[in-house]
């Protein structure tokens, strides 16, 4: 939850913060804190099923070329994936929310790379597990509702 506060903190989301800040309280903090947070996800994002239905958008790639060229030089991921893997594909919930290889899809790319980098001695099931939390994190759910 103090990371959580720190990163709302930099996005400039004074609400989150806030709400993280007090999740730190024992007992107290878990009522307020958490319960606030889901209140707001919950309003925000409304019925999820409902959104994952309606995935109108373009298929994604979590596994760019770019992510393939980082994974290709890590000494223990090298060879598992393939650029744009089959295995790895979501599809985005309009056509505006992915449309070609936009600014924020080069953004995540390096957010990616740079954790493959990172982790040297991450397994393949490491960093499938992080990238799936990556696509479960609200500005991605946000384009992808089904994650991925």
């Amino acid at each position: 939850d103090g990371t959580n506060a720190l990163i709302s903190v930099f996005r400039g989301d004074w609400t989150g913060a806030g709400l993280s800040a007090v999740s730190m309280i024992p007992v107290a903090g878990d009522a307020v804190g958490k319960g606030g947070k889901l209140a707001r996800y919950a309003a925000k994002y409304g019925d999820l099923a409902a959104r994952r239905a309606a995935a109108t958008g373009q298929i994604h790639h979590p596994i760019s070329k770019a992510v393939f060229k980082a994974l290709e030089r890590h000494p223990i991921l090298k060879g598992h994936y393939r650029p744009r893997d089959p295995r790895f594909t979501t599809q985005a919930i309009d056509k505006a929310a992915h449309k070609g290889y936009q600014r924020w899809h080069r953004v995540l790319d390096d957010e990616v790379a740079m954790w493959v980098n990172e982790h040297q001695d991450a397994t393949p099931k490491q960093f499938e597990s992080w990238l799936r939390w990556r696509y479960s994190q609200p500005d991605l759910l946000e384009r992808f509702p089904n994650g991925f």
